[in-house]
C-alpha cells in the first residue's frame, strides 16, 4: 500500500463506493420488484456502463459496432419497460 500513489488510492476508493452503491441498489430492486424486470433491465446497463466508463476513464475507443450495441441496449430496455 505504501507504493501506491494518491491517484490509485482515489480510484480504488471511488470504485469501492460505486460498487457498494450498485450492489445495494440491485439488492433493493431484486427484493422489491419483479425479478425478471430487474435483471432484464439492470444487467445490460452494467455492461453498457463498463463500456462508457472505459471510454471516459481509460480513453478506450468506442467503434461503430459498440455504439450500435449501446443503442440496441437502450431500445431493448425501453421496449421491455413500456
Amino acid at each position: 500500500i505504501k507504493q501506491m500513489n494518491k491517484k490509485t488510492c482515489l480510484y480504488i476508493l471511488i470504485s469501492f463506493i460505486f460498487t457498494s452503491l450498485a450492489l445495494l441498489t440491485y439488492w433493493y430492486l431484486l427484493k422489491n420488484t419483479k425479478t425478471f424486470y430487474t435483471v432484464a433491465s439492470v444487467q445490460p446497463l452494467i455492461i453498457m456502463m463498463v463500456v462508457l466508463a472505459s471510454h471516459i476513464l481509460y480513453g478506450e475507443r468506442i467503434n461503430t459496432m459498440n455504439w450500435i450495441g449501446i443503442l440496441f441496449t437502450i431500445v431493448g430496455i425501453y421496449l421491455l419497460n413500456i
